[in-house]
């Protein structure tokens, strides 16, 4: 099967792609400054992991032509995960760069957001109307409305349950959603607590 069609990512197929991404959950750890690699090293690496992390590691390996829907309370990785390690081994497999957008940022650039083919949005929540010459704009809605029609690979975060986000944009977004990317529940304790644990162990060390 063809991965990429008319310069658009369309299935992703990484092998091994549970161990790279440990090993990019590694790498990020080291960079944020939390554990230093011979820490790291004794632990046996994984100092960030979530069994929930594996179903983002299926998706990796084989994406079936969809994007990636994550959800989960804060401080489970969503955004570490779709921001950094995802579009990283992306870029290193297929050498096509994700564009990242927070809600503000897509905001601000929404006439540019909608037109990219690989797009990252990140903590989707409350909508936020843009106003351009007396015309609201729901920019979530419409680069999921985008991606839906033109194929675009959409990878987005929310602390959002799949109720809360439809009563929030309307079933027909979440139908498209459901249609069109893979979703994903993180369910495990929040690890900004491990990042604090990290950080003292080290100081400790």
């Amino acid at each position: 099967m063809e991965e990429i069609i008319n310069g658009q990512l369309r299935y992703i197929h990484i092998l091994d792609a549970e161990a790279r991404l440990r090993r990019e959950m590694d790498l990020l750890v080291l960079e944020q400054g939390w554990m230093p690699r011979e820490q790291l090293e004794e632990k046996g690496h994984h100092a960030l992991w979530i069994p929930e992390y594996e179903l983002i590691a299926r998706w990796l390996a084989n994406s079936q032509g969809l994007g990636l829907w994550i959800s989960g309370d804060i401080g489970v990785g969503k955004t570490l995960l779709a921001t950094q390690a995802i579009p990283r081994l992306i870029r290193q497999q297929y050498n096509i760069i994700m564009s990242s957008y927070s809600i503000p940022e897509l905001n601000a650039d929404w006439q540019r957001a909608t037109r990219i083919c690989h797009i990252v949005i990140d903590d989707v929540a409350e909508p936020v109307f843009v106003n351009d010459y007396g015309n609201r704009h729901l920019m979530f809605s419409e680069v999921v409305n985008q991606a839906y029609n033109c194929h675009h690979l959409l990878i987005f975060t929310t602390n959002l349950t799949e109720s809360q986000l439809s009563n929030l944009y309307g079933r027909h977004i979440t139908d498209r959603l459901r249609q069109m990317c893979r979703h994903v529940v993180i369910n495990g304790k929040s690890l900004r607590g491990k990042e604090k644990e990290l950080l003292s162990s080290t100081i400790r060390v």
